[in-house]
């Protein structure tokens, strides 16, 4: 898969994860149109957020998400860049993608936390 494939195939799980929390067809989303124009909230914010850790082990902090212009296209660019994905060749699976990059990503991100 190549890169552009890649990024492709953020975009739709994520539109497919948004359509869920927003209630709608993913159909129905434009990838480039703020998600608060489709009313979401904060909780909805969240949910998005905690999924997107649960499946792809990644934390995105709500300010960042907030920061980006709020779009699916900016969400799925944001997970491409922490996935890893910015660099790499095309040789991964489309399925594989995220599972493959959240095992080598995660280890990285615990020791990257500050110890308390």
């Amino acid at each position: 898969m190549d890169a552009d494939d890649a990024l492709e195939y953020i975009r739709t799980t994520l539109a497919d994860l948004l359509a869920e929390v927003l209630h709608m067809q993913a159909g129905q989303l434009d990838h480039h149109l703020r998600l608060d124009h489709y009313g979401m909230d904060s909780l909805m914010a969240a949910q998005v957020l905690v999924t997107v850790h649960q499946r792809y082990g990644i934390d995105i902090p709500p300010m960042e998400l907030l920061c980006s212009n709020g779009t699916i296209d900016d969400l799925a660019r944001i997970l491409y860049v922490r996935l890893g994905l910015a660099g790499q060749s095309s040789s991964a699976a489309p399925a594989g993608v995220p599972a493959q990059a959240s095992e080598e990503k995660e280890p990285e991100t615990a020791s990257a936390r500050p110890v308390a």
